[in-house]
């Protein structure tokens, strides 16, 4: 089993373990299911808070154990979430299911990048990991594309059929993932070294003049986009565009999400480090804020958004990956993990609140403008920092 399969696995995995079904419909779906916007973003809070539980502790597990069990434990915990959504009925069954789905997330946020960082350090290839993770992230946005064209005619037949469909692709990538093997880089952890090994990293996510910046600008940016995503099929409802093109134009979205991925690493060589920073907040701004009102051009506005949303990882990851040892990096990435985790519990059911008693548009205004207002300042921030 050659280390250098690592790559093209890694990508078949980022393809199969997106490949949902029911992503253009969900929050419809909830909708349908008498839940209000509050209670939506609450499953947000939900996951959020189960994320923050495990994050930390998850990175510390793959750091000890290897990124390739934490990937197949992740896997695992995302096939019993659909098989929750699809069987649940009620807020507190949605909620059980988006806690499982949390701590999906936090052994996967730090792990997937590590391992393929270590994989390429292995391979003497480390320079090549913002192409590669760009690459994967193509992938990973390009299974969101598929499963949304496809699942917007899925749900024709009905909502249901597009949920219960995602739970084949989840065993196709648990199946990659046991075939995955673990990189030799990174170094093991002995288990009473747990504590003192979270208390280093943390000191040095902290200490560090870059990477604590870059974790709450990666953060921020992070948060924004999650939730103001939670109102595109609102907003699409509200155009009365019919559900089977919902999947249509999520896919096109989603092919400028995979092509912001795939050319990160060309754009951010040509514009550097500042210019690639100060683009995020100023994109997100723009499509934010002139969504206020509902009209068709504002489809198209979301393409801004999106190209953000692929653009983003690559980039800032690398930024972190570069400054961080090999056997504390899954820990600092799940701390990054962490820091979302927590802004997503505390802001997304205040967002939901907002759509709820004014409108989700006005909800996506002050997004716009705090986005700006926290963003901006941020990226002189960072890049003033040698």
């Amino acid at each position: 089993m050659s280390l250098k399969a690592n790559i093209n696995k890694y990508y078949a995995y980022n393809l199969f373990t997106t490949l949902t079904f029911w992503l253009p419909i969900w929050t419809i779906y909830f909708l349908n299911n008498g839940l209000s916007f509050t209670q939506i973003m609450l499953f947000t809070t939900a996951a959020s808070i189960s994320q923050i539980i495990f994050e930390i502790p998850s990175g510390v597990f793959a750091d000890h154990f290897g990124r390739k069990t934490s990937l197949i434990i992740s896997t695992v915990l995302k096939c019993i979430y659909i098989i929750f959504i699809f069987f649940g009925e009620g807020f507190w069954i949605f909620t059980m299911a988006w806690v499982i789905f949390g701590v999906s997330r936090a052994f996967e946020s730090g792990s997937t990048s590590a391992f393929i960082y270590d994989t390429l350090k292995d391979l003497k290839r480390e320079k090549d990991y913002k192409k590669v993770e760009g690459i994967a992230f193509a992938f990973t946005t390009v299974g969101f594309g598929i499963g949304s064209l496809v699942g917007g005619f899925l749900a024709k037949i009905s909502l249901e059929t597009a949920i219960i469909s995602s739970l084949f692709s989840f065993l196709i990538a648990l199946m990659i993932a046991f075939s995955f093997k673990e990189p030799k880089h990174h170094k093991k952890l002995k288990k009473r070294h747990y504590f003192r090994h979270l208390k280093k990293a943390t000191e040095y996510t902290i200490k560090h003049p870059k990477v604590k910046w870059l974790i709450i600008f990666f953060g921020v940016m992070f948060a924004a986009m999650v939730i103001s995503h939670r109102y595109s099929q609102p907003y699409m409802q509200a155009l009365r565009i019919d559900v089977g093109y919902f999947g249509v134009i999520y896919f096109v979205w989603l092919l400028v999400a995979a092509a912001g991925a795939y050319y990160a690493h060309y754009v951010e060589k040509k514009i550097g480090e500042f210019y690639s920073l100060l683009m995020i907040p100023i994109l997100l701004g723009i499509a934010f804020i002139t969504r206020v009102h509902i009209f068709f051009f504002g489809v198209i506005i979301i393409l801004l958004d999106e190209f953000v949303w692929g653009f983003v990882t690559p980039v800032v990851q690398d930024y972190i990956n570069k400054r961080v040892a090999s056997h504390h990096r899954a820990t600092v990435l799940s701390l990054s993990g962490f820091f979302q985790s927590l802004l997503l519990m505390i802001f997304a059911p205040i967002f939901g609140y907002i759509a709820d008693v004014f409108a989700f548009t006005t909800a996506l205004f002050i997004e716009g403008v705090i986005v700006l207002i926290v963003g901006v300042p941020l990226v002189y921030i960072i890049t003033k920092k040698k």
